[in-house]
């Protein structure tokens, strides 16, 4: 087993911080007159996913806990955005593909770190 010393060792962590990364790359790409809506929802929905892990991390487990439900909204907002773009056809797909992919082993972890908790 891994010794964890920092929120920035779980890898539920690192795979966000990487979701947070394809949420960038994806808004880059969007068609401008779109741009603006996406960058107002995706970044910030995706950058709350590692950041409420790592807040949350440094909290009493109650705490912990409401952090990581914060995380999993925000990871099927993300998702849900994702969907949006796919549908509208406004990013390429081998993108979204690579984010729907990390967003859904985010949330699959996520889940698994809250099961672990309770």
């Amino acid at each position: 087993m891994t010794n964890i010393t920092s929120y920035k060792d779980l890898e539920v962590w690192q795979v966000s911080m990487d979701l947070v990364d394809v949420c960038f790359d994806i808004v880059e790409v969007i068609p401008h007159r779109y741009r603006f809506i996406f960058c107002n929802q995706l970044i910030p929905a995706g950058i709350s996913i590692p950041s409420n892990i790592a807040e949350g991390s440094r909290r009493p487990n109650k705490a912990y806990l409401n952090h990581l439900s914060y995380s999993l909204g925000s990871q099927a907002e993300t998702e849900t955005l994702f969907e949006v773009i796919r549908r509208r056809k406004l990013a390429p797909q081998p993108l979204l593909t690579k984010g729907s992919s990390l967003a859904e082993r985010t949330g699959q972890m996520l889940h698994g770190l809250v099961r672990s908790l309770e």
